[in-house]
């Protein structure tokens, strides 16, 4: 997979699937199990740490982890923002890995970023 051929391959197959129309994908299925998708090597702070090992900066990574970060019911709050502080939320949900302090203040600091673009594009400031 991790080549240019095995990439090539997979994007092939990601745009079939895009376009198919049978493979209703729908909103509730692709949020669900949040606290996965959040975990330190899954989907969302999994690439969001891929990009920044290799330079690059994962502004839209960062909202839709703000994004599901509002799925949890410790974020569940009336005005939409996190009802628990950013920082004891990530450290209950990335404990088991252990991850390194200073990547850990770095994707924090971008996921405070993403809550902000996130909050300004629901009030269509964005």
């Amino acid at each position: 997979l991790f080549t240019s051929t095995g990439f090539a391959a997979y994007v092939d197959n990601l745009l079939v699937r895009m376009v198919n129309p049978f493979l209703c994908d729908g909103v509730a299925r692709v949020t669900r199990d949040p606290v996965r998708k959040l975990g330190w090597n899954d989907r969302l702070i999994g690439a969001m740490r891929i990009t920044l090992a290799e330079g690059g900066e994962p502004q839209r990574l960062a909202m839709g982890a703000a994004a599901a970060l509002r799925q949890l019911p410790a974020t569940d709050s009336a005005d939409g923002q996190p009802g628990e502080p950013l920082a004891a939320l990530l450290t209950a949900l990335w404990q088991a890995d252990s991850p390194p302090p200073d990547e850990v203040a770095v994707l924090s600091a971008w996921l405070a970023q993403g809550q902000r673009e996130l909050a300004r594009w629901n009030r269509g400031e964005w």
